[in-house]
């Protein structure tokens, strides 16, 4: 499944500068959650176009989430919802 949302970030266009001639699947980086050398899950991955994707890994994520006014967790968001919203990600119904 997860190569298949990889794919799907790759098409998207960059979450920063909307790009649309393909992007990089960028996996958040300072959420302390993981150890060093290990990358987030995938489903944390967003789209970047390489100039941004560059730019963020060069300066840093504080820098970079600053700057643009946006923290990678909110465009996580909007890429997952994006993706169940295109059926790229389904969501069991059930009752609660």
């Amino acid at each position: 499944m997860w190569d298949i949302y990889l794919k799907f970030i790759r098409q998207q266009p960059c979450a920063i500068c909307s790009d649309d001639t393909g992007s990089d699947p960028h996996h958040e980086v300072g959420n302390k959650r993981r150890g060093v050398g290990f990358k987030s899950h995938d489903i944390r991955a967003i789209p970047l176009c390489r100039t941004h994707h560059s730019e963020l890994h060069s300066g840093g994520h504080a820098t970079f989430e600053m700057k643009y006014g946006v923290s990678q967790c909110e465009i996580i968001v909007d890429t997952i919802e994006r993706a169940i919203y295109q059926g790229v990600i389904q969501i069991a119904k059930e009752k609660i």
